[in-house]
């Protein structure tokens, strides 16, 4: 379930507070049941927030407050580190780049192994030659003009 983007960063003294200063009673009770009660506080907010799509909050208990001592925080890195990641996905989807994990998924072996094996494709005249032709085929197939060799 994905909600519009909301900031949910505060101090809560519980589950329940959390739901009810959100206005979160319906989605709470899609996720855990009409009648639910709070049992693990940090461990249900990060469930709720999850069910909602938002991935990105740290929730940690404050032992040292008498008061609202759950604190949910909107963590820049989490967001971050997803963009990188969904980026690389989109990097290697789209071009010619191989890691030591598609070796590791052809072969059993170490990570090492993994980058010699990668290394020798890197400096592969075969796999550079084939590559360029392949690059000069489809550029032709789509009528650019091809460079002149200096």
């Amino acid at each position: 379930m994905k909600t519009e983007e909301k900031d949910y960063s505060g101090e809560y003294n519980s589950t329940y507070a959390f739901v009810e200063q959100n206005n979160l009673e319906s989605e709470a009770n899609d996720l855990f049941g009409l009648g639910w009660e709070p049992e693990d506080d940090c461990n249900q907010i990060s469930e709720l927030l999850n069910f909602l799509g938002q991935y990105f909050y740290t929730i940690r208990f404050d032992e040292w407050k008498e008061q609202d001592d759950i604190i949910v925080k909107f963590d820049d890195n989490l967001k971050r580190i997803d963009t990188l990641e969904k980026e690389i996905k989109v990097f290697k989807e789209n071009s010619l780049c191989w890691t030591f994990y598609d070796v590791q998924d052809m072969f059993e072996c170490t990570d090492e192994e993994a980058k010699q094996v990668i290394d020798s494709l890197n400096g592969n005249e075969y796999v550079g030659g084939e590559v360029n032709e392949m690059m000069r085929i489809t550029g032709n197939e789509l009528g650019l003009t091809e460079k002149e060799e200096d």
